[in-house]
C-alpha cells in the first residue's frame, strides 16, 4: 500500500539563538474605490452602500468607508490616517465620494447610459519591489470594463475603451492636473509604504508558523491528486515542494496558489495530479521564515473577568465579559451585542468559531444572571442595585511554577473564592458561609473546576503566546522625559517618565552625582498595548548638585542615562518670585505714568 509522508522541515530544524536576517519582499499600496448610480438614480433596490473606498498595504486592509456611515472604520489598531485626525479623513473622503458621483453622472450621459445599473471603479497605488524598482497604477473601470488609464511615464491618460477618448483627451490638456497626478503616484506613494511598514511593523515583522496538511483524491482508476496545504504561516513567501522518491517534481506540472485569511495570514496549496504505484513515495518539504523564530520565557497571567447587574436603565449592557493575556485585552461580550469582539486580530479560540465562542459565552450570561439571582434572594437583597463579578485565570511564573484564581466579590467585595488545593470553595464573607456548603456537596463540579484551574489554564497561556508571538516578543524603546515640579520653598519633585516601552519590565533608579537614591517605579499600561513608566523623587532646593535618571531595558543596547541639574549657587525660590513681582510692579507703574503725562500735555 503506498504511503504518503509528510516533513515538515525548516531550515537544518535549528532553534537559532538569534533572530535570522529577513531579506526584503516586495510590498503593495493601493487605494479601491467602488461607485454605484443607485443613489444617482434614486433606485433603492438595496441597502448596501452605493459608495465606498479601502485602502491597503500587502494582503492587509487599513481602513474602510462607505456611504451609509460616512466615517473611516480602521480595519488594523495601528494605521494613522495622514490627516491630522480620522475626521477630517472622513471628510476628505465624503469630498471624494461626491466628485466620483459626478464623474459616474457623466460618464453615464456621456455613452447615453442612463439608464439601469452601472458601477465606476477606481484602483490608484503602486508596488516596491526587492531590488527597490517600482510599478504605480491609477485606472478606471466602467461597469467592469477598462475605462481609461494614467501612463506615468508619459503623464498621460490612455483609453481603454473607444467610449473613453474623449475623456482622455479633455484630461490631457490640463497639464496641471496630469503633472500633479504623475508627482503623487511617483513621489508619495512609495514614501507611504515606508511609513506604513514602520507603524505596523508588529504585524510585518511577526513570524506565524504553518500547519501542514497532505490530503489525496481520487480522480480516475489509478490516478490521484495530491494537495500539501500550509495552513495560517505568516509572512507570505513560502516555499513548498514535492518530491517523489527523493527526486523533485518539476515545477510546470504543480498548481500553486496562496490565498489570504481574515487574520492576516495566508493558506498556500501545492497540488498535482500523478498516477500512483504501491512503491512510490511523495514527500511535501515545506520551510518557512517563522520556523527558526525563538521564543524567551518571561511570566505571563492569562484572566477572564466577568460582571453581571440588575441594573437594566441607560442601555448599558446588563453583563459582560472580557479574556486576557497580560495586559492585552483578546475580547470583549457584552449582554446587548452578546457576540464576541476581537480586540487583537490574531486571537482564535481553540478548535472553536467566534459562534461557537459567542454561544457558550451566552450560556455563561443566563448562569450568572441566575447565580445573581440566587444571592438576591438568599442575602435578603431584592430592593436596589446590585452587582456580581467573577475573577478567574493564572499566572505562569518565569520558573515554570503558577498561582490560580478563581474569585466572586458581591457589591465591589470579596464574596467567595476557590481553594484550588484543596478543592474546595472558602467564604470571604459571612453571608456566604452557608452557600460555601452547599457548592462543595457537589464534587464532581469542584473537581471540574479544579481541573480547569491546573490542567487547562497554563497551556492557554502557551496557546495565545505563540498566537500573538510578535505583540509579546516586540522590542519597543522608550522615549524619555525628566519634568521638573515645585512642591515649597524648599522642597521640588523630579519625575522621570519612560513612554511607549514593551516588555513592560524595566528598571529605573534616581541618582545625585553618581550615589543611588531611593525611589518606587510605577508602571501603567498604555492603549497600543506598550507601558509608561514613571519614577519620582522628591529633592531639596538647594541640592546644588546634579541628578541623573538610569533606565535599562531590552530594548536598549546599554543603560540610557537623562540628567538633571540646577547651578550650584541658586537663589530661593522665594526671592525669585519677590524680585519678579517687584519688576512687574514697576513695569505697571511706568505705563500709567507715561499715560497720565500724555493726556495731561494734550490738556
Amino acid at each position: 500500500m503506498m504511503e504518503i509522508y509528510l516533513q515538515c522541515i525548516s531550515l537544518l530544524l535549528i532553534l537559532s539563538l538569534s533572530v535570522p536576517t529577513v531579506s526584503p519582499v516586495s510590498h503593495s499600496h493601493f487605494f479601491f474605490a467602488t461607485i454605484t448610480n443607485t443613489t444617482i438614480t434614486n433606485n433603492f433596490t438595496s441597502s448596501y452602500p452605493d459608495y465606498y473606498m479601502t485602502r491597503s498595504i500587502d494582503d492587509i486592509t487599513l481602513f474602510r468607508y462607505d456611504s451609509v456611515n460616512e466615517v473611516i472604520e480602521r480595519r488594523v489598531p495601528w494605521f494613522r490616517s495622514t490627516y491630522p485626525t480620522l475626521l477630517f479623513d472622513s471628510i476628505n473622503q465624503l469630498r471624494i465620494q461626491k466628485n466620483l458621483q459626478n464623474v459616474l453622472q457623466f460618464i453615464m450621459n456621456h455613452v447615453n447610459d442612463t439608464e439601469g445599473f452601472h458601477v465606476l471603479q477606481v484602483l490608484q497605488g503602486c508596488v516596491l519591489y526587492e531590488n527597490l524598482s517600482n510599478d504605480t497604477i491609477f485606472s478606471y473601470h466602467y461597469d467592469g470594463e477598462p475605462f481609461l488609464a494614467f501612463n506615468v511615464e508619459e503623464a498621460t491618460w490612455i483609453p481603454g475603451d473607444p467610449k473613453a477618448q474623449d475623456f482622455a483627451d479633455i484630461l490631457n490638456m490640463n497639464d496641471t492636473v496630469t503633472n500633479d497626478t504623475r508627482n503623487v503616484l511617483v513621489h508619495e506613494c512609495i514614501p507611504h509604504i515606508s511609513k506604513l511598514l514602520s507603524l505596523g511593523k508588529c504585524t510585518f515583522n511577526r513570524r506565524e508558523q504553518p500547519v501542514v496538511v497532505v490530503t489525496q483524491m481520487p480522480i480516475k482508476n489509478t490516478i490521484y491528486r495530491l494537495h500539501c496545504r500550509a495552513y495560517g504561516h505568516y509572512p507570505k513567501d513560502i516555499s513548498m515542494t514535492w518530491y517523489k522518491n527523493g527526486e523533485p517534481v518539476s515545477e510546470s506540472l504543480l498548481d500553486r496558489v496562496t490565498l489570504p485569511f481574515p487574520d492576516i495570514t495566508y493558506l498556500t496549496q501545492l497540488s498535482m495530479n500523478t498516477t500512483l504505484l504501491d512503491d512510490d513515495v511523495y514527500t511535501c518539504i515545506v520551510t518557512h521564515s517563522s520556523m527558526m523564530s525563538p521564543l524567551t520565557a518571561i511570566s505571563h497571567s492569562h484572566f477572564f473577568f466577568t460582571t453581571v447587574t440588575n441594573d437594566i436603565t441607560f442601555y448599558y449592557p446588563t453583563y459582560y465579559s472580557t479574556r486576557s493575556i497580560d495586559d492585552i485585552t483578546l475580547y470583549w461580550y457584552d449582554s446587548n451585542n452578546e457576540v464576541i469582539e476581537r480586540r487583537v486580530p490574531w486571537f482564535r479560540r481553540a478548535n472553536s468559531t467566534l459562534l461557537d465562542a459567542s454561544i457558550s459565552e451566552f450560556k455563561e450570561q443566563l448562569r450568572m444572571q441566575r447565580f445573581l439571582q440566587m444571592l438576591k434572594l438568599g442575602l435578603n437583597d431584592t430592593e436596589g442595585f446590585h452587582i456580581l463579578q467573577l475573577l478567574d485565570g493564572c499566572v505562569l511564573y518565569d520558573n515554570g511554577t503558577f498561582d490560580t484564581l478563581y474569585r466572586y466579590h458581591y457589591d465591589g467585595k470579596p464574596f467567595l473564592s476557590f481553594n484550588v488545593k484543596e478543592a474546595n470553595w472558602t467564604a470571604e464573607d459571612p453571608k456566604a458561609q452557608y452557600l460555601t456548603y452547599v457548592l462543595n456537596v457537589n464534587e464532581t463540579k469542584t473537581k471540574e473546576i479544579r481541573n480547569l484551574l491546573v490542567n487547562r489554564c497554563v497551556p492557554h497561556i502557551h496557546e495565545l503566546l505563540s498566537l500573538g508571538n510578535c505583540t509579546f516578543n516586540r522590542r519597543e524603546k522608550p522615549l524619555v522625559k525628566v519634568t521638573h515640579k515645585v512642591l515649597s520653598n524648599t522642597t521640588d519633585e523630579l519625575n522621570c517618565r519612560a513612554y511607549g516601552h514593551s516588555p513592560e519590565n524595566i528598571s529605573m533608579a534616581w541618582y545625585l552625582n553618581e550615589e543611588q537614591q531611593s525611589n518606587i517605579t510605577e508602571t501603567l499600561p498604555l492603549p497600543d498595548s506598550t507601558y509608561l513608566s514613571s519614577l519620582l523623587l522628591n529633592i531639596s532646593t538647594y541640592h546644588g548638585g546634579v541628578y541623573s535618571c538610569h533606565l535599562n531595558h531590552s530594548s536598549l543596547k546599554s543603560t540610557l542615562v537623562v540628567e538633571w541639574g540646577l547651578p550650584e549657587e541658586t537663589e530661593p525660590i522665594g526671592a525669585i518670585i519677590t524680585i519678579c513681582l517687584a519688576a512687574v510692579v514697576i513695569i505697571v507703574v511706568i505705563i500709567v505714568g507715561s499715560v497720565l503725562i500724555t493726556k495731561l500735555r494734550k490738556k
